[in-house]
């Protein structure tokens, strides 16, 4: 046996018969633990509603940084037009020979409150519609355009010609139908009942208002077709209205009464109509 040989058996005899000796495993560093965070509860998720009126209690959410809250609601308001009279030109036959009908009418109303929430001056802008019919009795004279029937021969267009109603030979016209389309612009004052709009549950408000109104009136004839008038008015109303909160905001419901005058000279003449309007409201301030 050579040395080679002899020193290699001597190797493996020791490799054998001893244990390997090696780099224990890298301990990973043990992190130090400040607290355990999943026991702390979470801060709830704040939502920002679209208006300060939708909340489940509804409120003005006033702070030092902001001015007097202001709000606004739309409305519908439905009820009769009772027609009278006119007091200022006793010649004026329309308002006393209309009869009464009925008017539909919506809007917006924004609400300036004052601080403590108790008051408020309103701007009220709406569109409305009155029908009225008319006492079939009554006639009245006319000079209108119309049609005659026939056809020229040469145009082919229809034929026209000035007509004169309420002669001996051509009897005067009769109203079937009075309706008029009014936009409306108003301002008034809004005031809380031993309350404040800031206050929860059911409140009552009372208030006024002032304003102008112009718009179209379209009267329809016995004869001839409808004739159009543009018409310019006044009025004055009164309201009382129960105010119910809600998750959606405040609904009201209430009662108005208004007194409207409207100049028009659509029967050629002093036209004018003088009206009380009673109506029902309904709506929500958002």
């Amino acid at each position: 046996m050579n040395r080679k040989t002899t020193i290699a058996a001597l190797l493996a005899a020791l490799l054998i018969t001893c244990p390997a000796w090696g780099q224990p495993p890298y301990a990973k560093p043990v992190q130090e633990v400040i607290g355990d965070r999943s026991a702390e509860p979470l801060p709830p998720p704040q939502t920002i509603p679209g208006s300060r009126w939708l909340t489940t209690s509804p409120c003005l959410c006033d702070s030092p940084e902001q001015g007097p809250p202001i709000g606004a609601e739309v409305y519908v308001r439905t009820g009769a037009s009772i027609p009278f009279s006119s007091s200022f030109n006793h010649r004026d036959l329309l308002g006393r020979d209309m009869v009464p009908g009925f008017l539909v009418q919506g809007g917006i109303r924004t609400l300036f409150f004052n601080g403590p929430a108790t008051r408020a001056w309103t701007v009220d802008a709406s569109i409305s519609h009155v029908s009225n019919g008319q006492d079939q009795i009554e006639s009245y004279p006319l000079r209108v355009i119309d049609f005659t029937g026939n056809t020229n021969p040469l145009t082919g267009t229809p034929e026209v010609k000035l007509i004169q109603f309420g002669t001996p030979t051509l009897p005067a016209l009769r109203i079937r139908e009075t309706h008029r389309t009014y936009a409306n612009l108003g301002v008034g004052r809004d005031y809380y009942w031993r309350a404040s709009a800031d206050d929860p549950g059911r409140l009552f408000r009372v208030g006024w208002d002032v304003g102008g109104r112009y718009g179209a009136l379209s009267q329809e004839y016995n004869k001839i077709k409808h004739r159009t008038d543009v018409i310019g008015g006044v009025f004055w109303g009164l309201h009382g209205d129960f105010e119910f909160p809600t998750s959606w905001g405040l609904w009201h419901a209430g009662i108005r009464w208004e007194y409207g005058y409207t100049w028009s000279d659509i029967l050629q003449r002093a036209s004018d109509i003088q009206e009380i309007n009673t109506m029902a409201t309904f709506g929500v301030r958002y």
